[in-house]
């Protein structure tokens, strides 16, 4: 009953529901692997799930080594970057 063939069938059925876009943004490193930083979802409002941000410039040099405050501002940075093409933009003060 619940085969691969429904599993597919069920994945594509909310596909078509919930669009599922890739975000990449040329402000942050891009990842290894399969990863993307962030994925935005059309439902009846706008998700955006981001992962595996780090302290990591575009040109992936680590910012402020030795220093957290640096690095949290570059992950925020990053987050920023990340959502901002899904979302309006975050404001960031320090």
């Amino acid at each position: 009953m619940f085969g691969a063939v429904s599993a597919v069938n069920h994945s594509e059925r909310w596909e078509a529901l919930m669009p599922k876009t890739q975000i990449l943004s040329a402000k942050i490193r891009q990842s290894s692997g399969h990863f993307s930083q962030a994925t935005m979802i059309e439902a009846r409002g706008r998700l955006v799930f981001i992962s595996g941000m780090t302290a990591r410039r575009a040109d992936g040099t680590i910012a402020g080594i030795g220093d957290i405050e640096a690095q949290t501002r570059q992950v925020c940075e990053n987050v920023k970057s990340a959502s901002g093409p899904a979302s309006n933009p975050i404001r960031l003060k320090w």
